[in-house]
């Protein structure tokens, strides 16, 4: 159950945005981008950026653009 705004986070993970750059595109703070990130880990049962990475893939929630 991701919210709107940590799915917005998590394309942007996806596309290899760093924090800063996150934070920068979606207009927030770069510790409420760092805050996102961590949920997102959290919620995705990922240990680390290229498990976060790999779960929109294989739940099929990104395309290639």
């Amino acid at each position: 159950n991701l919210s709107a705004r940590e799915f917005e986070v998590l394309k942007l993970i996806y596309k290899g945005y760093t924090n800063q750059q996150i934070a920068e595109k979606l207009y927030i703070s770069k510790r409420t981008a760092e805050f996102h990130r961590s949920n997102l880990l959290s919620k995705t049962n990922s240990r680390s950026t290229a498990d976060l990475i790999r779960f929109p893939v294989e739940n099929k929630l990104v395309s290639e653009e």
